[in-house]
């Protein structure tokens, strides 16, 4: 919540991904707060509505934790991200008491910014032209922003949790106007590409949906270097003594090693994960996959 006597900006959704579309409605929201001295700040719900409607689990839904989907958004110059949670209560509401609830928790609030297709209160029972008059109500203006497409095609979480469990990273990132990638601390692995001549670093990533297992063209971001790599995402079904999900990132040239926080950026989809005979095999495949990644890297240098 806001203290009472600062002046805001909303803007209201899911954000799940923080994809084009919702750019579309934070940059306005940045644009109209910088214009009016107000601050610019996203109402969400937790959990995501469908997880709580369906049951489903944030491993095969959510594109991001709650946590990384607000350092995103305050990433793109958001002041604060106000969590609502999504329970009975809230989805008891009426369209009325949802906007004095957001009023109350938002009482400088100058103007609101949404899609076309929001709809608040129970059934759903609000859309954007009653809100536009709830706004006039209580003082604040309501901007509707259209869709963004890509290809012809509304850009939305759906879109890109589709592309996303076919890997196709590229229509990934081009619906979430950056490159896909997997955060978290480095930790211990079991030391075996080490064993076999190729160091990696480790991730264990949950909370979210991730890419169809297999090997990626990746880039590890730290932030003191961004270093060209080739990862593995999977369950390495070689060995299979490790339930867990891991990310292997592999650097394409020597650095030292680190501990603490790295994103693995994942640009294009090698190959599907296998089971090899042995590890001949496998590192005679790993080699494959290091050229293919270095030819990548070589065809699309950074900027």
């Amino acid at each position: 919540m806001q203290p009472s006597n600062q002046r805001t900006v909303v803007t209201i959704g899911n954000f799940d991904g923080v994809h084009l579309g919702h750019r579309r409605l934070v940059d306005a929201a940045v644009a109209d707060a910088n214009r009016t001295g107000a601050d610019a700040v996203a109402v969400t719900f937790e959990p995501h509505p469908v997880c709580f409607f369906k049951g489903v689990t944030p491993e095969t839904f959510r594109l991001q934790t709650p946590d990384s989907r607000d350092a995103t958004l305050i990433g793109l110059g958001l002041r604060h991200v106000d969590r609502l949670t999504f329970d009975e209560a809230l989805t008891a509401m009426t369209p009325e008491s949802f906007v004095d609830l957001l009023v109350a928790r938002h009482p400088g609030i100058l103007g609101v910014h949404v899609g076309g297709d929001f709809r608040f209160g129970r059934g759903r029972a609000g859309d954007t032209e009653m809100l536009g008059a709830l706004g006039a109500r209580h003082g604040f203006t309501v901007t509707v922003h259209e869709a963004v497409t890509h290809l012809g095609e509304t850009v939305s979480s759906s879109r890109v949790r589709s592309a996303l469990r076919s890997s196709e990273m590229e229509l990934v990132a081009a619906l979430l106007g950056r490159t896909y990638a997997i955060a978290g601390d480095v930790a211990a692995g079991h030391g075996r590409g080490r064993t076999l001549g190729v160091p990696t670093l480790n991730l264990y990533p949950s909370g979210h949906l991730l890419p169809a297992f297999g090997v990626f063209v990746a880039t590890i971001v730290t932030e003191a270097t961004v270093i060209a790599a080739v990862a593995n995402l999977g369950v390495r079904p070689t060995f299979a003594d490790d339930p867990r999900i891991s990310l292997e990132a592999h650097a394409l040239t020597p650095f030292e090693p680190f501990e603490g926080a790295v994103a693995v950026q994942l640009h294009a989809y090698l190959r599907a994960e296998k089971r090899f005979e042995d590890t001949t095999a496998l590192r005679t495949q790993i080699g494959i996959d290091i050229a293919s990644a270095t030819a990548w890297h070589a065809a699309h240098p950074r900027p």
